[in-house]
């Protein structure tokens, strides 16, 4: 219902109602959002009730009418919360959410347990072509050239994936993508977030660059990045990445870095410096070495 236009309203018997306007030709799609909102309210969701349905406008328009929920955008307020009214509210988000993958899917749209396969689907062929080094690589079958090691920039990949999946609570053989999440994240700690194991040298100079946006490259950043948000704690083999990100925000604003190939929706930046390669060093700095970072975070940066 993103496209409609939306009011407010405030009946004589003080009742408080929103009202959702959209074009005629919207009127099959409408009619089955608003079917699906009762049966959501059958079943308990929280949520606005449905009080009237139709066409109006002299037929140019449909309207949905349901009941007005006085409150906040949770975006708003989230961060004001406490981290117990916060879990609070998380429990009951989730409730509703259950509620809701319970319904049968409209027709013509897979149902949720279909949606669900799919993934397994996935979870399964990612987990069946781990490499014996403990990383993964997306050339593993390459009728042109097949590899038999580990690709940094896949294993970062996988890894990356594998922390969004059980922050959002799937669970399917969630215990074996920790264990051989375990084994990918060693790959790249045994070489030090960038170095050759043969050399001991950068496996490449993009290694020890900062990047924005990465795409599906590999730099030791990103790298130090996936640590910091799943709170894996400090290892030793991190050092000389960390050194690399202390001593680029010495300088100040972290360059923008090489642009990789890609559909760019709108610019993000302009000139030569990167509010997010800078803002991807202070985060990393913050939770690994919080007394370099409030160094830093005092000095005067100058943005060109």
């Amino acid at each position: 219902m993103s496209g409609d236009k939306k009011y407010y309203i405030e009946t004589v018997d003080e009742k408080h109602l929103l009202l959702r306007v959209a074009d005629s030709s919207e009127y099959a799609q409408k009619k089955t959002e608003y079917e699906i909102i009762n049966k959501m309210i059958n079943i308990g969701v929280s949520m606005s009730h449905p009080v009237d349905f139709g066409i109006c406008n002299e037929g140019k328009s449909v309207y949905t009418l349901l009941s007005w929920i006085e409150g906040e955008e949770v975006e708003t307020i989230l961060s004001t919360l406490t981290e117990i009214e916060q879990y609070k509210l998380g429990i009951e988000s989730g409730k509703n959410l259950r509620k809701i993958h319970g319904l049968p899917a409209p027709q013509g749209i897979d149902d949720w347990s279909i949606r669900y396969f799919r993934i397994n689907e996935i979870v399964d062929y990612i987990l069946g072509h781990q490499m014996n080094d403990g990383g993964w690589n997306c050339a593993w079958d390459s009728v042109h050239n097949r590899s038999v090691v580990s690709s940094v920039h896949t294993t970062i990949s996988v890894l990356e994936a594998f922390a969004d999946y059980e922050r959002y609570g799937y669970m399917y053989r969630l215990d074996e993508i920790k264990q051989q999440g375990a084994l990918g994240q060693e790959y790249l700690l045994n070489r030090q977030l960038f170095k050759s194991l043969k050399t001991g040298q950068s496996i490449h100079l993009d290694m020890i660059s900062f990047h924005y946006p990465c795409r599906w490259k590999y730099d030791c950043f990103r790298a130090l990045e996936y640590f910091v948000q799943i709170g894996y704690p400090y290892d030793q083999r991190m050092k000389d990445a960390l050194n690399l990100a202390k001593d680029a925000l010495k300088k100040g604003y972290i360059n923008k870095g090489k642009s990789y190939p890609g559909k760019i929706h709108f610019p993000l930046e302009s000139g030569i410096k990167g509010r997010f390669n800078t803002y991807r060093g202070l985060r990393i700095l913050k939770y690994y070495d919080n007394k370099a970072y409030q160094d830093i975070i005092q000095m005067n940066f100058i943005y060109k």
